[in-house]
């Protein structure tokens, strides 16, 4: 069973969303700031 492209996209862009959170919530803290 193939994998949709869409859903590999989502995929990508979930997994690079999640490494990315820390520093989301790091630039979110010094704007809080």
């Amino acid at each position: 069973m193939r994998c949709h492209p869409a859903e590999g996209a989502m995929q990508e862009l979930t997994t690079a969303a999640y490494s990315t959170l820390p520093e989301l919530e790091n630039a979110l803290d010094w704007t809080a700031l």
